[in-house]
């Protein structure tokens, strides 16, 4: 299900955005057979980074606000698809995906000075993730690892912390908090575990 949801997000994406001059920074490298690449800013001082290397890669960077940063690197031997959605101020994104299966991802951010990072390591089948925050300071970390991994990770309010990791196949998480200063929890699944979390 986040597979799909991402891809349509991405393809959405490339379909739907038109450029916008600003004062930032940009750069694109793809070298992957039917690659597309693309970055939209607005705003003042912003940075983004698109490096890919995939057999057939989307990724897309979309930003408004000021100092916002994103970083996308792609690689391996199957379809990566990418997204990153920020709109505030200060917030910070990274991506990397590689290997052999099927990855997709996407990272939105709205408010100030959030930093999400996520790693995707594929080796056969479809690894995905939707990463969703809003609000100040808040700080997501994922990393997958393994075939069919499926993360959902979402939290609203100012300064939580959110760090997953899922390793082998067939993972499956939903993690949402909201509130202030929800830190301190960390999820580690392995091998066909599933968790939800609500708090």
């Amino acid at each position: 299900m986040t597979n799909r949801i991402v891809r349509h997000a991405v393809s959405a994406a490339l379909i739907g955005t038109v450029a916008t001059p600003s004062a930032a920074q940009q750069r694109m490298e793809s070298t992957g057979v039917s690659s597309v690449a693309f970055i939209a800013q607005v705003g003042d001082a912003q940075s983004a980074t698109i490096r890919q290397n995939a057999a057939e890669s989307q990724s897309v960077i979309r930003q408004s606000g000021r100092g916002n940063r994103a970083i996308v690197t792609t690689g391996g031997t199957a379809r990566t698809d990418a997204l990153v959605d920020q709109r505030g101020r200060g917030n910070e994104a990274s991506v990397r995906q590689t290997g052999e299966g099927d990855v997709s991802l996407a990272i939105i951010q709205r408010g100030a000075y959030n930093n999400a990072t996520a790693q995707q390591t594929g080796s056969g089948g479809t690894n995905s993730a939707l990463m969703v925050q809003a609000g100040e300071f808040n700080t997501m970390k994922l990393t997958q690892t393994g075939s069919d991994n499926d993360a959902k990770l979402m939290q609203s309010g100012n300064g939580n912390t959110m760090d997953a990791t899922q390793i082998g196949d067939r993972n499956s998480l939903d993690w949402q908090q909201q509130g202030n200063n929800v830190t301190g929890i960390r999820v580690q699944q392995a091998n066909g575990a599933s968790a939800t979390i609500r708090q």
